[in-house]
């Protein structure tokens, strides 16, 4: 067997420092081997940067999103934060709660209905009474109003004699009554159309004498509300004199 030249020995040498420094290499680089800026991004193999070798708080803002921190265009201190509380919040419509009636709250004309009290209408179905009234010579003393319809009374002392009246009143024209009774000294009336005063019973006696005269009938107003009246009507009566007159009674609305 032959020895190999000497060339051939410095050749394999050569070749093998070669090759070894080679893979040293490729095992050693580091950052600090790489010059600053001498990598371009094409050389990166693709989708193998994640958010863990990126410091997102180093990137810039994207050029075509230089509003990205607006809504609408307006900054953040155009907004209430997540915890704030609007100026006006205890507010509805600019105005304070005060302005409003609480949940429990009555309103000052909750009992009226366009600003008139219950006693302007009359009811659908009631019973009312008054008297007795005791009154000496009078002319007119109204004894109840009820809707369009006023009953009245009237005491008066003529020479030598004395009278007692009992009369209805309408604020509007075509009512309507009837008297249904009779008694006493008394006389009745009815009308089936009259303009805005009607007597329901009229009693004129001599001086002294004692009457007391019992009135019951019908009415019907104008605007069609029914009245049934049981009144009354005395002269020197309960032993009263001096010509004084009594008047009383009761009333159904319907």
């Amino acid at each position: 067997m032959r020895k190999p030249a000497p060339a051939t020995i410095i050749a394999l040498v050569a070749l093998f420092v070669a090759l070894g420094g080679s893979g040293y290499a490729a095992v050693s680089i580091s950052g600090k081997s790489i010059r600053n800026r001498s990598i371009a991004g094409k050389k990166l193999k693709k989708n193998t940067l994640t958010g863990t070798e990126i410091n997102e708080s180093k990137l810039g803002t994207v050029p075509s999103a230089g509003n990205s921190a607006l809504l609408a265009g307006l900054g953040p201190s155009a907004f209430l934060g997540a915890t704030a509380k609007a100026a006006d919040s205890d507010k509805l419509d600019g105005k304070d709660s005060t302005d409003f009636l609480g949940a429990t709250a009555k309103a000052a004309d909750s009992d009226k209905l366009d600003g008139l009290d219950s006693t302007a209408f009359v009811p659908a179905s009631v019973l009312r009474s008054f008297g007795p009234l005791s009154v000496s010579n009078t002319d007119g003393l109204t004894l109840a109003v009820i809707g369009q319809l006023t009953f009245n009374g009237t005491c008066f002392d003529l020479s030598g004699t004395q009278g007692v009246q009992l009369y209805i009143g309408s604020s509007v024209a075509h009512a309507a009554y009837a008297d249904l009774t009779q008694a006493g000294a008394g006389t009745t009336y009815g009308n089936a159309d009259m303009g805005q005063f009607g007597t329901l019973a009229s009693v004129v006696v001599p001086d002294g004498t004692k009457v007391f005269t019992p009135v019951t009938g019908e009415a019907l107003s104008a605007d069609g509300h029914q009245v049934f009246y049981d009144l009354y009507m005395g002269q020197n009566a309960r032993g009263d004199t001096g010509q004084k007159c009594v008047f009383g009674g009761s009333f159904v609305v319907q």
